[in-house]
């Protein structure tokens, strides 16, 4: 068991670098192409270095906020971009503890939340359902305690509710460059970024037209180029996805993906564990992909 979490952090570590390595490249390009279009006859040395630390911070805090504030959308260079346009309802996002502390008064704010969840038990801070923690602590006496005991009543339950299922709304204008949506559970988001699983989605999409069958671009088509396309359709199904489904993709990369591959004795294991021990090494995950017309997208008034 070592050894499959040993590739899962060299996994993870390899995508972070090539994550990271993309960000860099494109905040230095940027960097380069306003530095060549500064006039050269007006070069100040100290003027120069003080304006280059200035822009290499603003680049560090613009780099950290920007995944926030903005699916999957492909550059003109054609590489992938993952643009993240929600937050996380959990206690690594401060605004959400920040809205649960003011909720309930200053005397549970040592209780509210404890060991990263609410009420030390429920790991996201909104929810559907999960009434344990919205009731009364009249209502979950009078209808769960009979059913489960004393423990449905969660420790330290003094002003309910505690849990809301108020959505946050995000508004993002589709472009022709959005190619696809990720919906998914945050089971897959502990398994890896946004940006891997953008990248493994538009591999699909270029891979999952060998699933169909072989349409000649026009009608007076010669022979040889008809040879040549099924040359090169031979040589492309070398990359043909296992998964004619996107979202199965991403799961089977989530759970057995390795750096080198999938992994399918960790797939296998994985899967086969039982509901008891599960959660240990993974969390339930469900995933649903939108895909855009990007033709209706590109007629659309501006």
């Amino acid at each position: 068991m070592s050894i499959n979490f040993m590739q899962i952090h060299l996994y993870f570590q390899a995508e972070i670098v090539q994550d990271l390595k993309f960000i860099y490249d494109k905040s230095f390009n940027e960097y380069l192409s306003k530095l060549s279009n500064t006039a050269k006859d007006e070069i100040d040395v100290k003027v120069c270095l003080e304006k280059s630390i200035m822009h290499l911070d603003e680049d560090l805090s613009r780099e950290v906020v920007e995944p926030f504030k903005e699916n999957g959308t492909m550059t003109e260079d054609n590489e992938w971009v993952a643009r993240k346009i929600t937050k996380e309802h959990n206690t690594e996002n401060f605004d959400e503890l920040k809205r649960i502390w003011n909720e309930h008064p200053d005397e549970e704010r040592k209780t509210v939340i404890r060991r990263d969840r609410l009420l030390g038990e429920l790991a996201p801070l909104r929810s559907l359902g999960d009434c344990r923690y919205k009731w009364k602590a009249e209502i979950l006496s009078e209808v769960a305690v009979p059913l489960i005991g004393q423990k449905a009543i969660p420790a330290n339950y003094y002003t309910p509710p505690y849990l809301t299922a108020k959505p946050d709304v995000y508004y993002h204008r589709l472009t022709p460059k959005d190619k696809f949506l990720i919906i998914a559970s945050d089971g897959l988001w502990d398994m890896m970024t946004p940006l891997q699983s953008v990248k493994l989605v538009g591999e699909h999409m270029k891979g999952k037209v060998f699933f169909n069958p072989l349409q000649l671009p026009k009608k007076n088509i010669q022979l040889g180029d008809i040879n040549e396309l099924l040359l090169h359709r031979k040589e492309s199904l070398k990359s043909k996805p296992k998964d004619r489904n996107a979202a199965t993709h991403l799961i089977r990369h989530a759970i057995g993906g390795t750096e080198y591959g999938i992994d399918h004795s960790r797939l296998a294991h994985l899967l086969s564990l039982s509901s008891d021990v599960s959660r240990m090494f993974r969390d339930d995950m469900t995933v649903t992909i939108v895909y855009f017309d990007s033709e209706f997208l590109r007629q659309c008034p501006a």
